[in-house]
C-alpha cells in the first residue's frame, strides 16, 4: 500500500481493535454490529484506497491497487481472516465474534496480515495463558493431565482422554492477545522499529 493508504488502513485498524477489546472485556462478547460494520469498512477502505503494486514489504503480500482490485485484496484478506479462524472455532477454543474479528482485520490489511495476525495472536494467547497457569499454580497439574492425555490415547486409542470439560478450560477474552499482536504487527510493519 502507498504511504497514505497504509495509514489509513492502520489508523481505521487500531481503532476498529481498540473498539473489539473494550466490548470483549466488558461483554466477554463481540458484538456483530462492530464485528460486521468492521467487515465492511475493511471492503470499503480496499476500494477506496489507492495502493501500490510493489506491496507490504514487512510481510511480504501483494496488494493491489484501487477500485475492484482493491475491493478484491481486501475480500481476499477477508476470507483468508475468517477462515483461519474459523477452524480454531470449530474446535472450541475461540468464539464466532473472533472469527468475524479477524475476517474484518483482513478485510482492513489484506492476506498476509490476516495470516501474521492470527500467527502472533495465538502465540500471545499461549504466553497470556502459560502465565495464567503459573499464576494460578495449575501449570504442572495441566501438563500431567496433557501427558497421560496422550498416553491414553496413543496407547489404547482412547479420544475421551483428550477432551476437557468446558468448566475445565482455561478462559479469557482473546482480545487481550489480539490487541498486542495487531500493535506489534502495524509496529513492525511501520518501521515504528528497525
Amino acid at each position: 500500500m502507498g504511504s497514505g493508504a497504509v495509514v489509513t488502513a492502520s489508523c481505521l485498524l487500531i481503532v476498529f481493535v481498540l473498539a473489539g477489546f473494550y466490548a470483549d472485556i466488558r461483554t466477554h462478547k463481540l458484538p456483530n454490529t462492530l464485528t460486521l460494520s468492521g467487515v465492511a469498512l475493511g471492503l470499503a477502505n480496499g476500494f477506496l484506497t489507492p495502493a501500490l503494486q510493489s506491496g507490504n514489504a514487512a510481510s511480504g503480500g501483494r496488494f493491489f491497487a484501487e477500485g475492484w482490485q482493491g475491493l478484491l485484496a481486501s475480500a481476499q484478506g477477508m476470507a483468508v481472516g475468517f477462515a483461519i479462524m474459523f477452524v480454531l472455532y470449530l474446535f472450541g477454543a475461540l468464539g464466532a465474534g473472533d472469527v468475524k474479528l479477524f475476517a474484518a482485520i483482513g478485510a482492513f490489511m489484506g492476506a498476509p496480515f490476516a495470516i501474521e495476525s492470527s500467527i502472533c495472536s495465538i502465540l500471545y494467547a499461549g504466553a497470556i495463558g502459560l502465565s495464567i497457569l503459573i499464576g494460578k499454580k495449575l501449570l504442572f497439574a495441566r501438563l500431567g493431565s496433557v501427558i497421560f492425555g496422550i498416553i491414553g490415547f496413543v496407547g489404547w486409542r482412547d479420544t475421551t482422554v483428550l477432551r476437557m470439560k468446558k468448566s475445565e478450560m482455561l478462559r479469557f477474552p482473546f482480545m487481550y492477545a489480539v490487541l498486542p499482536a495487531v500493535l506489534t504487527l502495524l509496529a513492525r510493519q511501520g518501521g515504528w522499529w528497525a
